[in-house]
């Protein structure tokens, strides 16, 4: 999640853009292009297929360069990832299970892949399961997700329950807007600056994060509430916030217990209220439950949540009102993720500080910090961006680099494996150059070298820089009587949102005979953690047989399954090819993977309080622990312990004076233990609370269970 300084009128999300503008990326002026190969070269693809192609310049030094247009803006959503391009197209890759890649598909890409029809964007954001973009006329379009909430902002929602999607896999014109310049992506909900200053949101609207005074949400804009002079915005998980033309930063939203809205207290408000003591902020960032100002004295504040150290100071002590991250002077853009932050520094190089389990620091570890790191090998960014637990810099060559989780791609680098450093992403610009195709009829090509087979025929495929060219032969092939496709394979719940572990997971695969005969006597697997891609002979783990299908028909394999430990599941399915139905295309056959993340609760003792901390010798007092579990998970049964008088904090196995038994949690749920006892004999006691780790629930951080002392003086 990035933002970006205010006179760019940059946006991120708790997630998630940042726009700068740049040249493009060409090799040293000494060398010159001498030579284009095209690849894939002679490829066949069959009618209706695309097929992206690559453009390798060679050099008169010996030296290649990948052709194409420069990079000039990077946003990072939760597992996916995009960029615009200096031909105003866009490009995205990751996770994909809503068709938040916008090229047509539901399938996760480890490379960039153009989001369909998009040729003047000038303004990106990357959300939790959907993408959006500002275009040169003004308007926004989104794509990915759109669900009960309506994140899609073109006034449909998805009924619960309901077997048919208003999710969109390709781009989609939010209803009304026409004069956006900058936008702004969130978990569920959307943000659009617009040039008169004023702010409109749509979407999920639980914790009054679209600003116009209610919790109803909302499939098409709603204008926020008093706000006219606005300059960026960003948005985060329940929660949004506008940096105005005064330097003042406003955020409206779900507060919790963590204070978000940075105003001093921990009330969540649905119309904007003003963060306190900052007046001259030139970027804001919005995370999960932290955001971040950069100030134009190149020095960066966070507020909120700081269980992991996101807000930078040293600590891990939420904070509700701005704290100065520890060591920063010299900032000119700033990201927030799900537990972490990052900043861009006037040098070029890259800090980030808070959670680092996935390698998000950046800086060759998985440790955690409380204070900045330095992003390892990073020294002439011009952009950043930060999604759930991985983080992206866009280089002043036109290069991109991202670094942490790469369970779905969102590194870029064409694999599914993470980083602790900074990774390249595949197909990094070289120089602008054209593609044509000599056949339009047969197959088009678009500015990004994505090819669309129209008709059966041949057509060539040309790259051209300048005087130098190349080609290649593409063949089209008409579909034959049968191709079975896997058209979606989707897991609830929604695999954005990580799930407890031995919760239902229900995985549906859609498949759909593409061909104009019936298919016959064919099997479909599911396989619910696959790493790689299966043979075609290998069982999957549910095996759904079909007798028959017919042309055009589609059918259905479900199954609900179960994870008992903590981490992260790569769900597959494959029409099984041991059976005798030959097939026009074999790749159809696979989809996935889809990836489960199946995480811990995290109970937390979050208050600690007494009717009376001066109680008399021999009359009772009552003891209360609010508990609160702050993972995406619900927690299972456990115990809440309170002590009334120990001399330091208890150990995980000590019974508690007072014990209440919960049955368990929801996320982000509280439940309080309260208990009466009595001090026979006056003088000073200790008193603590502990969610208590002698049951079987593991816990993300242990730290978190034990509040205390709260001191009672009994007279």
């Amino acid at each position: 999640m990035k933002l970006l300084p205010k006179n760019m009128h940059a946006v991120f999300f708790g997630a998630f853009i940042l726009l700068l503008t740049l040249f493009s990326h060409a090799p040293a002026q000494a060398a010159t292009l001498t030579s284009i190969d095209v690849t894939p070269i002679n490829s066949t693809i069959t009618v209706g297929q695309t097929l992206a192609f690559t453009a390798t310049g060679t050099y008169s030094d010996a030296s290649t360069h990948v052709l194409g247009a420069s990079a000039t803006a990077i946003a990072a959503g939760a597992s996916h990832s995009c960029a615009r391009l200096s031909t105003g197209a866009v490009q995205c890759w990751g996770f994909n299970a809503w068709g938040q890649l916008g090229n047509g598909t539901t399938t996760d890409s480890t490379t960039p892949v153009t989001v369909s029809g998009i040729s003047t964007a000038t303004a990106i954001a990357a959300g939790g399961s959907s993408s959006c973009a500002v275009l040169a006329s003004g308007a926004v379009q989104c794509w990915g997700f759109n669900g009960y909430y309506g994140a899609l902002g073109n006034g449909t929602t998805t009924l619960l329950g309901s077997t048919t999607t208003t999710d969109s896999s390709t781009p989609i014109n939010v209803s009304g807007i026409n004069t956006a310049t900058a936008i702004a992506a969130g978990l569920a909900h959307s943000c659009a600056l617009l040039a008169s200053g004023a702010v409109q949101c749509w979407g999920q609207n639980q914790g009054g994060q679209l600003g116009n005074g209610t919790s109803t949400d909302s499939s098409t804009p709603v204008n926020v509430y008093g706000i006219s002079t606005a300059t960026a915005i960003a948005a985060g998980d329940m929660d949004s916030c506008a940096l105005l033309a005064s330097g003042a930063v406003q955020c409206w939203g779900a507060s919790y217990y963590f204070g978000e809205l940075g105003n001093g207290t921990t009330t969540s408000s649905s119309t904007p209220v003003t963060v306190s003591g900052i007046s001259t902020a030139t970027a804001i960032a919005a995370g999960y439950r932290h955001n971040c100002a950069l100030l134009a004295d190149g020095t960066v504040q966070c507020w909120g949540f700081n269980g992991s150290g996101q807000l930078g100071n040293g600590t891990t002590t939420d904070s509700t009102t701005p704290v100065t991250v520890s060591g920063i002077s010299t900032a000119t853009a700033i990201a927030a993720g799900y537990w972490h932050s990052c900043a861009l520094l006037a040098s070029g190089a890259v800090q980030c500080w808070g959670e680092n389990g996935s390698g998000q620091m950046g800086n060759g570890t998985t440790t955690d910090s409380t204070t900045p790191v330095t992003v390892s090998g990073i020294t002439t960014a011009t952009a950043i961006a930060s999604g759930y637990d991985h983080s992206c810099a866009l280089l002043a060559d036109g290069t991109e680099q991202c670094w942490g989780n790469n369970s779905s791609g969102q590194l870029g680098n064409g694999t599914t494996s993470p980083s602790t450093i900074p990774v390249t992403v595949s197909g990094t610009p070289g120089v602008v150059m054209g593609w044509s195709s000599s056949n339009p009829s047969v197959a088009t090509i678009d500015a990004n070298g994505q090819v669309t087979a129209i008709s059966p025929g041949t057509t060539t495929i040309t790259a051209t820089a300048g005087s130098i060219s190349g080609s290649t032969l593409l063949t089209v092939n008409a579909t034959t009587p049968t191709d079975l496709v896997i058209d979606s394979l989707t897991v609830a719940p929604n695999p954005v949102m990580p799930v407890a572990q031995g919760q239902p997971v229900t995985i549906t695969a859609i498949v759909r005979n593409k061909g104009t005969t019936a298919a016959n006597n064919f099997a479909v697997d599911l396989y619910k953690n696959q790493l790689i891609k299966p043979s075609v002979l290998q069982v999957g783990d549910w095996t759904c047989n079909v007798p028959s299908l017919a042309a055009g028909a589609t059918t259905t394999c479900t199954s609900t399954v179960s994870y008992d430990t903590a981490g992260t599941y790569r769900v597959r399915a494959q029409v099984d090819t041991m059976n005798a139905v030959a097939e026009t295309n074999e790749k159809n056959n696979l989809k996935g993977p889809v990836v489960v993340r199946v995480k811990l609760p995290d109970l937390r003792v979050m208050r600690l309080t007494a009717s009376t901390t001066t109680p008399t010798a021999g009359n009772p007092l009552t003891l209360t622990a609010t508990v609160m579990n702050l993972s995406q998970v619900s927690a299972g049964a456990f115990e809440v312990d309170l002590y009334q008088n120990l001399a330091s904090a208890p150990g995980v196995s000590q019974v508690g004076d007072v014990t209440c038994n919960a049955s368990g949690l929801a996320k982000l749920a509280t439940t309080t233990c309260t208990g009466t006892v009595t001090y026979a004999v006056p003088g000073t006691y200790l008193v603590w609370a502990q969610a208590d780790t002698m049951n079987t629930v593991a816990e993300r951080n242990e730290g978190n269970n034990v509040k205390g002392p709260l001191k009672i003086t009994v007279h």
